[in-house]
């Protein structure tokens, strides 16, 4: 299901069939869905993918969602550019080279910044 059907099912169970607030019922079904998908938005993380060539600055940590031999695997990780110019992703509880297939900005909740 696609976020535009998930929004006018969303309207189907909870907006109003009549008019509210000196809206029409259709406007006021309108205001529902666009807050539903901007909610959707809002809440859904940016991931990257390494196949785009779309990488972190260096010596970042991120979120990483890597590929194993047999498992697929979520972990904190950065990458190192070496003297060879190679991009290589680590993360400090693996003696290997990770195999990163997306990543994605740590973003802590707003409270623990606040109390940093």
């Amino acid at each position: 299901m696609t976020d535009k059907e998930m929004a006018e099912e969303y309207v189907d169970n909870y907006g109003f069939g009549s008019d509210c607030n000196n809206l029409t019922s259709y406007e006021a079904n309108q205001s529902i869905e666009q807050a539903y998908l901007a909610g959707l938005e809002a809440g859904r993380p940016k991931w990257h993918k390494v196949a785009d060539g779309d990488l972190p600055k260096e010596c970042e940590n991120v979120w990483c969602y890597c590929k194993g031999p047999g498992i697929k695997f979520c972990c904190v990780g950065c990458t190192i550019v070496n003297g060879d110019n190679k991009v290589r992703w680590w993360a400090n509880n693996k003696t290997e080279e990770l195999r990163v297939i997306a990543w994605k900005e740590i973003v802590l909740p707003k409270e623990l910044k606040e109390n940093e």
